[in-house]
């Protein structure tokens, strides 16, 4: 997967809660034109290594220290658009399919970073960061509570906040 002008694009999923804090501060998932899910790469352009796994329910937190940053956001479905990641000029992938039991059902991603710090704002000719986004369909219909955890990020982005849960 190909990340430019800093960004990739995950389709499938929008977040009507977007102007939460956690969202506001992460610095790794941002919107665009309104709802529109965009994460915030630390290389400016280059490949990154992306995995997008969907999931029967909320799995495990991973270990403490297997990722920098981690934020948890709730969205919903769009009626037949896959759930995919890519590029900002890249088609979309096959992806993870449709997630949602119905059209615009409530989701749940959570979205884990690696080693964006390490080619900040640099163009790469290989991998130097890593991407975890995990997708699961909200069983009650309630929108998941959202949070965020960073380390990294932090010290080279001052507006980020630390441990966030919102509820």
């Amino acid at each position: 997967m190909y990340a430019e002008f800093g960004t990739l694009v995950i389709d499938g999923v929008t977040a009507p809660f977007s102007s939460s804090l956690p969202i506001q501060n992460t610095d790794l998932v941002m919107t665009v034109t309104g709802e529109d899910l965009v994460i915030r790469t630390g290389v400016n352009m280059g490949p990154v290594n992306v995995v997008l796994e969907r999931c029967p329910y909320a799995p495990e937190l991973e270990k403490e220290g297997a990722w920098d940053d981690m934020v948890e956001v709730s969205g919903l479905t769009i009626p037949g658009v896959p759930v995919s990641v890519h590029g900002p000029t890249e088609l979309p992938t096959d992806g993870i399919g449709e997630v949602g039991r119905t059209d615009g059902a409530g989701v749940t991603l959570r979205i884990h970073a690696a080693c964006r710090s390490e080619a900040l704002d640099l163009a790469v000719d290989h991998p130097t960061e890593r991407y975890l986004i995990q997708v699961w369909t909200s069983t009650d219909g309630a929108a998941p509570e959202t949070s965020t955890r960073t380390r990294a990020w932090s010290a080279v982005s001052p507006e980020v906040i630390g441990d966030v849960s919102l509820g």
